[in-house]
């Protein structure tokens, strides 16, 4: 990998890192970076007649409110998602434990049945229904000395009958993730403004985790609705400043593969990145509206490795696309350009994920609060 590339994914790295950091600050500052481009782009046009620039504020406000503000409101008219009951660490759980974490999973399961969007098997969900109430009684009636093994045959069932249960709309919205992800990056990679860029960034994201709360029938609490927003206000940023960046490492795979394949490389490279930081959001904005457990610092951790995962097996795919549709009727990137790229992506990926613990939820896979975890 050149000199110019280890700078970008650097930048990048600290970039997003920052904006975690700065956790819901992030928020504000993305709508100043609006405002001001908007501010900006009103001067322009009043110099030319007072009245084109008033023309450009209604059509900014009417697209923010029906391309913002509807998904937005739509987000926050889904009912907030279940609770799992605040387990104790597992040394120190008691059967009274497994009853509550039970009678959350059946509760969790009969909101499932009344889910529009799902259409799995009736009868498959009665009978994981019926299995959750005959464990829980057994769990009420036992001792101390059972707990190991229901712990086991709670997580044999969280793991194997509810996981079944949710596959329907986990199916869903894979596909969901994956066709936003593309659009994103193919969006970004042919517009021309990095503000463009941001609100592209903005709409399809904030679109994104409102129609995967839509599919699961229910939103996070306030908690993890603002871990969401705070995570497409930092994409939204990066998004509004890769550009220049991507420019940047361009110029390295240039000088390497040629000028035309720079020039090309450049919207791939920003196109990729946005297209990434949307999977990310995406699986994360699922664990969020999936959970089967407290949020705590550990399963937070394990949810966000988890969608790290996810999202990342992706990633060569999504950037294949990208290629194939930005490079396509121009030229076709050679194989070694590609595979930098790609490099660069991935190392990216591994730094842009390597210390996020906060911004994640339970994800599919992980482990349950009442099993071996």
């Amino acid at each position: 990998m050149t000199r110019p590339l280890q700078d970008f994914g650097r930048v990048m790295g600290r970039l997003l890192r920052f904006a975690r950091r700065a956790s819901y600050t992030v928020i504000g500052f993305t709508a100043y970076l609006f405002a001001v481009h908007i501010w900006q782009a009103f001067q322009v046009l009043a110099e030319v007649h007072i009245a084109l620039a008033w023309l450009f504020v209604a059509a900014v406000a009417l697209a923010f409110a029906w391309l913002i503000g509807r998904p937005v409101a739509r987000f926050l008219s889904m009912p907030p998602t279940l609770r799992p009951p605040e387990l104790p660490p597992k040394e120190e759980r008691e059967p009274k434990d497994l009853v509550r974490h039970l009678a959350f999973l059946e509760c969790y399961l009969e909101s499932l049945g009344r889910n529009p969007a799902w259409d799995g098997s009736r009868d498959e969900l009665e009978f994981t229904l019926v299995a959750c109430r005959e464990l829980r009684a057994e769990a009420r009636a036992a001792g101390t000395e059972r707990l190991e093994e229901l712990g086991k045959r709670v997580f044999d069932l969280e793991h194997g009958a509810v996981a079944r249960a949710l596959a329907p709309l986990d199916a869903q919205v894979n596909a969901l993730i994956r066709k936003e992800a593309l659009g994103v990056g193919i969006a970004t990679a042919l517009s021309w403004n990095g503000m463009v860029d941001a609100f592209v960034v903005l709409w399809r994201n904030l679109n994104l985790a409102t129609r995967i709360a839509c599919i699961y029938h229910g939103r996070p609490g306030v908690r993890g609705t603002l871990s969401i927003l705070r995570d497409v206000s930092a994409a939204t940023v990066a998004g509004a400043y890769l550009q220049d960046l991507t420019d940047v490492a361009a110029s390295g795979i240039g000088a390497l593969f040629g000028k035309t394949v720079g020039v090309v490389a450049a919207p791939v490279l920003d196109g990729s990145l946005n297209a990434v930081a949307t999977l990310r959001i995406g699986y994360v904005a699922k664990a969020r509206c999936r959970a089967l457990q407290k949020w705590t610092e550990r399963t937070a951790l394990e949810a966000v490795t988890q969608a790290l995962t996810d999202a990342g097996a992706l990633t060569k795919g999504i950037v294949t696309e990208v290629v194939k549709t930005v490079g396509g009727g121009l030229m076709n990137l050679p194989g070694r350009a590609l595979d930098t790229i790609r490099e660069s992506l991935s190392e990216l990926w591994r730094r842009m994920g390597g210390d996020d613990t906060e911004a994640g939820g339970p994800a599919a896979g992980g482990p349950a609060a009442a099993g071996g975890a």
